[in-house]
């Protein structure tokens, strides 16, 4: 799943009786050409995410009002 929203790519693991290994490689020309919203969109797809960052996705103002 990690491998489908970020720029990670697996290239081989092993499971024993108690852990895992895992040898992973960054992406990282992939990932250079996201922009801001296109990490928030990858990471909110795993995560619910604080609500700061509700509000922004979803086109709320972020302006706080102090009477």
């Amino acid at each position: 799943m990690l491998s489908s929203l970020f720029s990670i790519e697996l290239c081989a693991y092993a499971v024993m009786s108690n852990h895992y290994h895992l040898v992973v490689k960054l992406n990282n020309t992939l990932a250079a050409d996201w922009t801001d919203d296109d990490v928030l969109e990858r990471w909110m797809a795993l995560f619910r995410g604080p609500l700061l960052v509700q509000k922004c996705r979803a086109g709320e103002s972020l302006t706080l009002y102090v009477r």
